[in-house]
């Protein structure tokens, strides 16, 4: 055995290597279907491959029979390889082409649809009308402006990255969103007044509060209170985003962050999303150095993390 194989399959028995084969998958999910493809290989004296989940990786096995001479029973070689990034890639392809086909024609196919009822009378002009037809353009637009939004996230090189300054791309962020606060009577209360500098793109990290704070207003019951506070440590700046909106329930939140995520309560409730906003956020904290993290309780609101590594100390000027 090899020390991948032993840390793919958990062997930390030193006496594995006496143990038949079929018994090392007794406790995999594939273990059933595995077992079955050795016997056949070993009977049949033909190669085979198939792919098997050992935890959250994606595994290639290959099966291959040798006979060493006409009186020796017949032996298995056995090849495993890691193609967990090569699925990934292609359930994100999938994951892409669905959101393409559905979510981004939708609109679009119901606005030629309004218009061609109107052109044939089986529509009447009313004054919502413009409405409807503005609604599902600008769904259109912010489907595609955040995609194009992560793909440049994604795209973002360290070495282009400078030093800036938090509190100005936090006020930045908030004037932005006064106007949808104040439909639904919302107050934003922002205690981030420390004069803390970063390394990275300012844009993108604007952009990622954008689109939190957005996401609590969004959420938010009318006539509650966002607070937007900083938390200056001497290895980590944390900036809190807290809400008193709806929640996200425990079972979600390991999955809130994935992209074309969507939570299923938000679903239901017919609140509009493409499941892009957040992963978003997660993009651009990884490409800082930092992360995104998320405490939540149903019914009484969330608290949103962003975590940057610090670059200098604080009330400091940057460095030129």
């Amino acid at each position: 055995r090899n020390s991948r194989a032993a840390t793919w399959l958990n062997l930390n028995d030193p006496q594995t290597i006496e143990r038949p084969v079929q018994d090392l998958f007794l406790e995999i999910s594939d273990g059933d279907r595995l077992r079955t493809a050795i016997q056949r290989v070993l009977l049949q004296g033909e190669a085979m491959d198939l792919e098997i989940q050992l935890g959250e990786r994606d595994i290639l096995v290959h099966l291959l029979p040798f006979l060493v001479d006409s009186e020796s029973d017949a032996g298995l070689m056995m090849t495993m390889s890691d193609i967990s990034k090569i699925r990934q890639q292609q359930r994100e392809k999938n994951q892409l082409i669905d959101f393409l086909s559905h979510d981004v024609r939708s609109p679009l196919v119901s606005q030629l649809a309004m218009i061609d009822g109107l052109r044939q009378g089986r529509i009447m002009w009313h004054k919502d009308l413009l409405n409807d037809l503005a609604g599902h353009a600008r769904r259109s637009l912010n489907l595609s402006e955040q995609f194009l939004q992560i793909t440049r996230a994604e795209q973002s090189d360290g070495a282009d990255f400078y030093e800036f300054e938090l509190l100005n791309t936090v006020d930045n962020s908030l004037d932005s969103l006064n106007h949808q606060a104040q439909e639904k009577s919302i107050t934003i209360e922002n205690t981030v007044d420390d004069c803390v500098w970063l390394k990275g793109n300012a844009e993108l990290v604007e952009r990622a509060i954008t689109n939190l704070v957005s996401n609590a207003i969004k959420y938010s019951p009318a006539h509650t209170r966002i607070e937007v506070s900083l938390e200056a440590q001497q290895q980590t700046v944390k900036l809190h985003i807290t809400d008193q909106g709806k929640g996200i329930a425990q079972e979600e939140i390991p999955h809130i962050f994935k992209r074309f995520r969507r939570q299923r309560r938000s679903e239901v409730a017919g609140e509009k999303g493409a499941g892009l906003g957040l992963n978003f956020v997660q993009v651009v904290m990884e490409k800082h150095g930092g992360a995104v993290r998320v405490e939540s309780i149903l019914g009484q609101g969330s608290t949103f993390t962003l975590e940057f590594p610090a670059l200098i100390e604080q009330d400091s000027e940057p460095q030129e």
